[in-house]
């Protein structure tokens, strides 16, 4: 448990203690920005507190390859990003999410609450462990025709030869949660709030 000593010698402590409790929103900014600096430490980590995440495609075999990132890079008319033949880091292509929790709608301050969140849609297929789904198209299977044809890719044309018959691809995509409390954020948002309240430890209280 972390605790400070308040002292009040005077009136006037007494009216910086009151102005501390009375406007709240000081503190709620002040945690909000150690929730932020927990979730995107998350990315760097691969992992919230205990929660380590999983790898990309941890089951799947020899030749590996990122297939929804292979998907979106030939559904945008490219070739094959040289970081989608990496199992790690996970959820780290752009960068988008793990810059999203400060960005402008992410952090929500209220009177007596504060929300932190992500702007970007996808977000919640990370967080949760939800299934993803992506369009199949011809663009896409062009892209695919092309890489095959490669010295790399070739090894992978029994592997990826089910997307020239599919109309859309699934991705089961592993839980790696981000947003959330850890031991050492809960120990940091309690000294955080002590200290709050009580005023800096230096400065004897209020």
């Amino acid at each position: 448990m972390i605790t400070r000593e308040v002292v009040v010698r005077s009136a006037r402590d007494v009216e910086r203690l009151q102005a501390r409790l009375a406007k709240p929103e000081v503190l709620l900014k002040r945690i909000s920005r150690v929730v932020v600096a927990s979730a995107k430490a998350a990315f760097v980590d691969q992992k919230l507190g205990e929660k380590v995440w999983a790898e990309r495609y941890p089951v799947q075999e020899e030749p590996w390859i990122n297939i929804a990132g292979a998907v979106s890079d030939w559904t945008k008319g490219g070739k094959v990003k040289e970081r989608r033949f990496d199992k790690r880091p996970a959820v780290i292509d752009t960068r988008l999410l793990q810059r999203s929790m400060a960005a402008q709608g992410a952090v929500k301050v209220n009177e007596t609450s504060v929300e932190v969140g992500t702007v970007v849609s996808y977000a919640k297929h990370h967080q949760f462990g939800i299934p993803s789904k992506q369009p199949i198209t011809e663009t896409t299977r062009q892209g695919l025709t092309a890489f095959l044809k490669t010295a790399r890719g070739k090894p992978f044309r029994a592997k990826l030869g089910f997307i020239y018959q599919d109309q859309e691809l699934t991705t089961n995509v592993g839980e790696r949660p981000f947003l959330g409390l850890t031991d050492q954020s809960r120990k940091d948002l309690l000294e955080l709030c002590a200290t709050h309240v009580a005023g800096p430890p230096e400065d004897g209280g209020p």
